[in-house]
């Protein structure tokens, strides 16, 4: 039973917990898609696109999306396949390597690039808005209410239906 328990909770830990350098053959390098079959696609400091695999080991435990960054390996058998994702890193890993001076600046100069792209703003047009619910806008009426006596009967709605009228 300790042996089972071991296995399934030991490599979560070790990808959640393990604050290591990198090694002098490792790279970080930032995931730019997934091309199926476990292999992903990163774009290293250098700015090399290579094809990267997700080992077995880890394809139940972790999640890799475009954005993420990543810990690779190189390896020498492949030819299409140039290394091996070691280590999926979290907000913390980031944090440190650049606590540690590991981090490259490429990944840091792109990441102010993007900050500064998105405008900064507390509106609600960032809100989400649900597709399948009708979207209403109302005339805005420049009169007094004076003369609302006739507007009163009328409906202001622009994107109501004739139907809605009839009955």
């Amino acid at each position: 039973m300790a042996a089972i328990l071991k296995h399934k909770y030991m490599p979560r830990t070790a990808l959640t917990e393990d604050f290591a350098l990198p090694t002098t053959i490792q790279q970080i390098a930032q995931v730019m898609g997934t091309k199926g079959s476990n292999l992903h696609e990163v774009r290293t400091a250098e700015g090399d696109v290579i094809l990267v695999s997700l080992p077995s080991r880890f394809r139940k435990l972790t999640w890799v999306k475009w954005g993420y960054y990543v810990l690779v390996e190189p390896i020498a058998e492949g030819k299409k396949v140039k290394g091996e994702i070691v280590k999926v890193l979290s907000k913390e890993h980031i944090a440190y390597l650049q606590e540690e001076g590991v981090w490259p600046n490429s990944f840091t100069e792109q990441r102010k690039q993007e900050e500064e792209k998105q405008p900064a703003s507390d509106s609600e047009d960032d809100l989400w808005r649900n597709p399948n619910r009708p979207v209403l806008t109302y005339a805005e009426s420049s009169e007094s209410d004076s003369e609302s006596s006739n507007d009163e009967d009328s409906s202001e709605c622009e994107n109501c239906s004739s139907e809605d009228e009839e009955e």
